[in-house]
């Protein structure tokens, strides 16, 4: 153990024979950000070869998001969007151990959201970040996809289903791996999700393939959604589910399918659970449609927080805070933002919530 008790610490190991591969904060020893001069190769091999799980998962991190801002940035120059060829090689070996942890490779598996990566991009692009993250997960299914269906089809389960730590894990990576098995979204994947859909015990599996389906235009996915809304029309709690599904669907007809869904039966502005599961699925889970260049994302969550004011002002308020991070987009949709906060605003009766809110968005 080495323990920093000041600004800047030099430690000598004798009696090394070879170059050492650093893993650092082992088992995460320390809730500290560490930055180190690793290469791509070194976090590649931590990646799919270090015996600690965190190390692992945090080199993971490290390299997918460093391969995917360089694919974000030749997608804003117009070129071609490849994924490094040493993160797809990692991932194979991540793929070989997945019988170690099946809930841990789960989670290895599958990149940074669009929402961390936004993060680390400035302006945030949000075209680019989802172009960039989608041509990474087609990459992985096209180098592993062999793998990929092999351990899909080792993970299915037939039993009744069981709520205990293995079984979550084992369905926790089917479902990650049906992620990759769909990544072409065309009658193939439709075929793989609605399968999935179709043949599942259990919620968690249900949704799955839902999610797979709502990315596609198939008729396969509004027979789905349709088949799952009917077995559950008495649940409220599990239609939140079926609306949020939808609400974060990147099609192009998203803002259309929220509006739409507002005047399903189910929905009302006075119930803050049916609001938060449409309005903020697709306000804050939905960053490609939220962010649309022509701002009818916008205008959708400006008319229903200034509706809802009149209603319950906390939850207004709770739903602006999606235009909380205005500043840090391009001039164009910056405009669109501070448009709409500035309606807002200019409300009649404005509530002292929601006013508090923009205020201080506005600065």
């Amino acid at each position: 153990m080495l323990e920093l008790t000041a600004p800047e610490s030099r430690f000598v190991f004798t009696g090394v024979n070879e170059e050492p591969v650093l893993s650092i904060g082992r088992n995460f020893s320390a809730p500290v950000v560490i930055r180190t001069a690793a290469d791509a190769r070194t976090h590649a091999f931590l990646m799919s070869r270090d015996t600690d799980a965190f190390s692992r998962w945090e080199a993971g991190q490290q390299l997918s998001t460093d391969v995917l801002l360089a694919m974000i940035r030749d997608i804003q120059l117009g070129r071609p969007a490849r994924a490094d060829s040493i993160y797809i090689e990692a991932m194979g070996g991540v793929l070989e151990r997945a019988g170690e942890d099946h809930a841990f490779t789960a989670l290895m598996l599958i990149p940074p959201s669009e929402s961390e990566l936004a993060l680390a991009v400035t302006p945030i692009d949000p075209e680019a970040i989802h172009e960039a993250r989608k041509a990474l997960i087609r990459a992985v299914a096209d180098a592993h996809g062999a793998a990929l269906d092999a351990l899909y089809r080792t993970l299915e389960s037939r039993g009744a289903f069981s709520p205990d730590a293995a079984s979550a894990g084992r369905r926790s990576l089917r479902n990650s791996v049906l992620r990759f098995l769909t990544a072409a979204d065309d009658a193939r994947a439709a075929e793989i999700a609605d399968a999935h859909y179709r043949s599942a015990t259990n919620m968690t599996e249900m949704t799955a393939g839902l999610a797979s389906l709502s990315r596609m235009a198939d008729p396969r996915r509004e027979a789905a959604f349709a088949h799952f809304h009917d077995r559950f029309s008495a649940n409220p709690l599990v239609l939140d589910k079926w609306m949020g599904l939808q609400a974060m669907s990147p099609r192009a007809d998203s803002v259309e399918r929220v509006r739409a869904l507002m005047n399903h039966r189910m929905f009302s502005l006075k119930n803050p659970n049916r609001v938060r599961a449409l309005i903020g699925a697709f306000a804050m889970g939905n960053p490609l449609r939220f962010h649309d260049r022509t701002g009818a994302g916008y205008r959708l969550l400006r008319e229903v927080v200034q509706a809802l004011d009149a209603i319950n002002p906390q939850t207004a308020a709770r739903m602006a805070a999606a235009f909380e991070t205005w500043r840090r987009y391009d001039a164009g949709r910056q405009r669109l933002m501070r448009g709409e906060l500035e309606t807002i605003a200019a409300g009649p009766g404005l509530s002292a919530n929601l006013y508090e809110m923009v205020s201080k968005m506005l600065g």
